[in-house]
């Protein structure tokens, strides 16, 4: 195997956190294989799709379900943004709205 794969396959399902305001949020990165699920919800707020699929638990449980989307569109803004960011970008050391 090569060293590049090696270490594309052991980050695959890290998980990442961010601080905003005091309130600490783990999240994975966004995934290819989410492609498919954002196709089919096109017309949804993707931030708060975006969210809903990539913030999770310390362990890595999602916190919601997409059944849930309501509930997250209800969240502040800055700290939805924070987890988008760093799940698209992986820019979770400069969080937007700390």
């Amino acid at each position: 195997m090569s060293d590049i794969r090696d270490r594309l396959l052991a980050i695959k399902d890290k998980i990442h956190k961010v601080e905003v305001g005091g309130v600490v949020v783990y999240f994975k990165h966004l995934k290819s294989s989410n492609a498919s699920t954002i196709m089919k919800m096109k017309g949804t707020d993707s931030d708060s799709l975006i969210f809903t699929m990539c913030a999770c638990e310390e362990s890595g449980e999602p916190l919601f379900t997409l059944e849930e989307i309501d509930v997250v569109k209800e969240l502040p803004q800055n700290i939805v943004k924070a987890v988008v960011t760093g799940a698209v970008m992986g820019n979770e050391k400069k969080p937007l709205g700390a």
